[in-house]
């Protein structure tokens, strides 16, 4: 049986969150409109960091719960910025 202690689970964890933070830096991962293009993070991340889940699920709920806490975090930031530009 295939069980991560939490060190270990924070640490890959970790890891992947760095791949794909790397890969949303890349200019051949954003669409021509700036966006990200979540696929080719997606593959990047994958090639660097998966075969340290037991398998693809695991793999994509932890690359899920990092995507989308990167998107809130940016959609956040979006927010605070037009409440500045308001108040000037």
């Amino acid at each position: 049986m295939y069980k991560l202690n939490r060190k270990r689970y924070i640490m890959i964890h970790s890891m992947l969150e760095i791949e794909i933070r790397d890969a949303i830096e890349k200019e051949e991962n954003l669409n021509e409109d700036g966006s990200i293009n979540w696929s080719f993070v997606d593959a990047d991340a994958y090639a660097e960091c998966r075969s340290f889940w037991k398998d693809d699920e695991q793999f994509y709920e932890s690359f899920d719960e990092i995507v989308s806490a990167i998107i809130a975090n940016e959609e956040e930031e979006v927010a605070v910025d037009t409440q500045i530009e308001m108040a000037f």
